[in-house]
């Protein structure tokens, strides 16, 4: 039943060959991210990792349906010293959005952690009936037990976390989380810039917070996939705030290495990470480490073709926009010319087709090549 829904799945989403999907709104921005974040990989391959995204973020919720998916679960670095410790004393869990990114909840219940998690508020609105349903049906919390969802934006986020501490429920918490640079608690939680692929990023940093004010240690456990019937988790080795008094060179060193471990996840496997979606909600482009590439002027060519290495096109509320891929802008264009540099996203296009100042600017920019 299982591998029967799994393929359905795979074939709706890997296998669905869209023309449109060079000018999607979503598809440019993930383009983005890959050309800044991992630029080794060629932008032909963008597309192919954007519907590996999409096939894994719903395949996420099909695998946590079936009760027997524990069994093909293989968990990595879960000793039984770290099993035994996680259950007498309490942790921090840091996850990620990666791989089957729900399997790690019910892997706890499966083992008899008891776990309270921790949400933005836009996913307890959407998703918290769901969680709760699920985490009855593979009975994560035992049949007399409660579970506890707290919001991560609550003014009293640090204090109910402390009291699941003081129940002896660790803390799980998505560390990569998209709900943006905006509104944060957690004692006014700052971000932290840490180097993150061939970029950076502004990360939260609530989670190590917790973990020192609670003295408890913060250990990363993260999912994903070798292959479709290869589902692993990973923890790695937990950081103990006794190991370093100072809560913010804590902090520091416990959310950088968190970031580390995660970069070299997402490297390996860049269609399994769903934040690539909404990256752009935390990231500061003006400050990427990698300086932005200038173009001079070239000298006149009869053909060129649209640089997507660089730039987009998409369309919103029947909008025309001209993408930078770097600086993460749109500019509003007509729509004449978005659907003429649209024409030579696969063809050379004709110098003559072209006004004469407009192919001048968009070459002196990098658009045309």
């Amino acid at each position: 039943m299982y591998l029967n829904e799994r393929k359905k799945l795979q074939d709706l989403c890997v296998n669905d060959h869209n023309d449109e999907l060079l000018t999607n709104h979503s598809f440019n921005f993930v383009s983005a991210h890959l050309s800044n974040f991992i630029p080794h990989l060629k932008v032909s391959e963008h597309a192919q990792i954007f519907q590996e995204i999409l096939f894994h973020q719903k395949l996420s919720w099909l695998d946590i349906q079936f009760e027997n998916i524990p069994d093909l679960v293989s968990v990595n670095g879960l000793t039984n010293s770290l099993l035994s410790q996680i259950k007498t004393k309490p942790a921090v869990l840091c996850t990620f959005h990666l791989g089957s990114i729900r399997l790690l909840n019910l892997m706890l219940g499966h083992y008899g952690i008891k776990f309270a998690l921790i949400l933005s508020e836009a996913a307890i609105a959407e998703y918290q009936d769901i969680y709760l349903e699920i985490y009855k049906k593979h009975n994560c919390y035992g049949a007399n037990g409660s579970f506890t969802i707290i919001s991560a934006q609550s003014p009293s986020a640090a204090l109910q976390m402390l009291k699941a501490v003081k129940r002896g429920e660790s803390l799980l918490l998505y560390v990569d989380g998209n709900t943006g640079t905006g509104k944060t608690n957690l004692t006014n939680e700052r971000l932290l810039k840490v180097n993150f692929l061939a970029e950076s990023i502004h990360a939260r940093t609530g989670a190590a917070y917790i973990a020192h004010l609670a003295n408890i240690p913060l250990i990363t456990a993260a999912s994903f996939r070798n292959s479709l019937d290869d589902i692993q988790i990973k923890f790695f080795e937990p950081m103990c705030p006794d190991s370093e008094p100072d809560r913010e060179e804590f902090i520091s060193k416990a959310i950088r290495l968190t970031y580390e471990q995660l970069s070299n996840l997402v490297q390996c496997y860049p269609g399994q990470w769903e934040t690539w979606l909404s990256l752009h909600r935390f990231i500061k482009p003006e400050l990427f480490n990698q300086p932005e590439k200038r173009y001079d002027k070239i000298a006149h060519k009869k053909f060129y073709s649209f640089n997507l290495d660089k730039f987009g096109l998409f369309m919103v509320d029947l909008k025309c926009y001209l993408f930078d891929k770097r600086k993460y802008q749109g500019i509003e264009i007509s729509n004449e010319l978005y659907h003429t540099l649209k024409s030579c996203i696969n063809a050379k296009i004709n110098r003559s087709e072209i006004e004469a100042n407009i192919i001048d600017q968009l070459t002196q920019k990098g658009v045309l090549a």
